[in-house]
């Protein structure tokens, strides 16, 4: 009885570890599908910034200004509260 005793708690551990595994599976899982939707909308922007109408945009909105434009500065200007 006590050999008998002993084999099952010698099982335990392993069973713990089975159902750690499987617990952390399912969470790579999830957060797999999460990185390729991400994935996805990443690439979907990259492919739009591809077109030069794009490009212009996005350097527009980092105050870039183009190779035969002139920038000029403003200052004191107050802002609105």
């Amino acid at each position: 009885m006590l050999v008998l005793f002993a084999v099952l708690v010698s099982y335990i551990g392993p069973t713990l570890n089975v159902f750690e595994s499987w617990r952390e599976g399912r969470a790579a899982e999830s957060r797999l599908v999460t990185l390729k939707q991400e994935n996805e909308r990443l690439a979907r922007e990259a492919k739009a910034l591809e077109e030069p109408a794009a490009a212009m945009v996005e350097a527009r909105e980092r105050g870039l200004v183009g190779a035969s434009e002139q920038a000029y500065v403003v200052k004191g200007l107050r802002s609105s509260p």
